[in-house]
């Protein structure tokens, strides 16, 4: 995929479920939702789109 579409399509991903909760509640219910859902263990590290550190959980 080309990485501007990638990224034009995550942005408006973010800003559709940004009304949920604020960008560092709603990264962290995503990784519990994804580990319940598919019986994984998530180890977050880099950086979050909006440029927050990201370190392992």
């Amino acid at each position: 995929m080309n990485p501007q579409t990638r990224n034009l399509l995550i942005q408006r991903v973010i800003d559709s479920l940004g009304i949920l909760a604020p960008g560092s509640i709603f990264e962290r219910f995503g990784v519990v939702f994804i580990e319940y859902l598919r019986d994984v263990k998530l180890v977050q590290r880099g950086s979050s789109v909006g440029g927050s550190q990201s370190v392992g959980r």
